[in-house]
């Protein structure tokens, strides 16, 4: 709810008593001699400034609980980049934010150790159609009982090996990104190329080029932003009063302003024994909308529970003065004037533009107030009083 300054100018106005004043354009306040006090306007000082009367409203208002969250996306739609063997980094021009193709090469990384793995599948390879021979035919010849077991089992030995040390080796290269069947001698590579495997925009990168990457290290971060939702952390007290589908309204702390909206769509069913909440996800309606709202930002978030119907009056029908609120109450219109009083009020919920309201003195809710224009009225400190 936007805040206005509320100035004591009635009190400022006390000592003028019988002063004239001038049609000037500046708004006034009477005091009579009962010592009520009222703020004056002129009707065309109420045009000029756009001002507006209406009534308080009976309005249905949700009761809400107030929680902090952070804005995610589904965890199949962020990656984090490491090789499987380490490597210097050779080839890499990626800066955050840029984004990428799923399959897309992000950087390379040059290793002996390639090389020798190479090498070594296809000396396996190579091999492997010999001792498949060499072990039928020991197989035959012992089923004749030509030849001894021990040769038999010795072919036997050194061909299941050599087969399972091929499919190993066909599984490693695979993991390095090299293609084993277009591998022929003569074309053993000394890089591979580490490829994004989501498409998305790369975030906390921590390498750089002649760095050597440690296996399993983090290179960077690839974020698919196409799908957000917010994870709210509710506490266990207010856990029996969620409800799958329940409204959630949330903006960013710095733009209160903002608020998007969604709705709870999955409720944790576990309470984190520290912290005492239970995490709850949320879908975001009109995620189009969204662009601004990154991964991990903070979000403060109201879930609309309960309903109760109160009083209630537009947020600029409100003004302030010393951390009180005030409605502005018409009291009667004569002479080309308009003469108002102030009335005290607490504020609670604000929702949609409108404020909760909860009068501390007489007030008549059938009775007209200044729905727009008080600011110009108070909070600016223009006006003044006759008596």
């Amino acid at each position: 709810m936007k805040k206005y300054l509320f100035y004591p100018i009635i009190l400022s106005f006390l000592f003028a008593c019988n002063k004239s004043v001038e049609n000037n354009g500046k708004m006034q306040a009477e005091k009579r001699h009962n010592e009520e006090e009222y703020i004056v306007i002129t009707t065309e000082q109420f045009k000029a400034n756009d001002m507006a009367l209406g009534q308080a409203v009976d309005t249905v208002f949700p009761e809400f609980i107030e929680v902090t969250g952070t804005i995610d996306v589904p965890p199949r739609n962020k990656a984090s980049v490491s090789p499987v063997m380490g490597g210097y980094i050779r080839d890499f021009n990626l800066l955050e934010g840029d984004f990428v193709k799923k399959g897309e090469t992000l950087f390379t990384l040059e290793n002996p150790a390639f090389v020798q793995l190479q090498e070594e599948y296809l000396r396996t390879a190579g091999s492997l159609d010999y001792l498949k021979a060499e072990y039928e035919r020991q197989k035959q010849l012992y089923d004749e009982q030509i030849t001894s077991a021990k040769k038999y089992l010795k072919a036997k030995t050194d061909y299941l090996s050599a087969r399972s040390r091929y499919h190993s080796l066909t599984k490693q290269l695979q993991m390095i990104g090299i293609n084993p069947e277009q591998l022929k001698p003569g074309h053993i590579r000394k890089t591979v190329y580490i490829k994004a495997p989501v498409s998305g925009y790369i975030t906390d990168i921590n390498i750089e080029k002649g760095q050597f990457l440690e296996p399993q290290q983090v290179a960077m971060k690839v974020v698919n932003t196409t799908h957000k939702h917010v994870e709210m952390k509710v506490y266990e007290k207010d856990i029996q009063r969620l409800r799958k589908g329940q409204k959630i309204h949330f903006n960013q702390p710095d733009r209160p302003d903002k608020v998007y909206e969604g709705e709870i769509h999955l409720i944790g069913k576990s309470i984190d024994e520290n912290q005492r909440t239970v995490n709850v996800h949320g879908h975001i309606h009109n995620e189009k909308d969204t662009e601004n709202l990154m991964p991990g930002m903070f979000v403060e978030v109201k879930i609309a529970t309960d309903l109760h119907r109160a009083l209630a009056v537009p947020e600029s029908a409100l003004t302030d003065r010393e951390d009180k609120h005030f409605v502005l109450v018409k009291v009667r219109e004569a002479n080309g004037k308009l003469f108002f009083r102030p009335v005290e009020v607490k504020t609670a919920i604000n929702f949609n533009g409108l404020v909760e309201i909860r009068p501390l003195e007489n007030f008549d809710p059938q009775a007209e107030i200044l729905t727009r224009g008080a600011y110009f009225l108070i909070g600016a400190g223009e006006g003044g009083h006759e008596h």
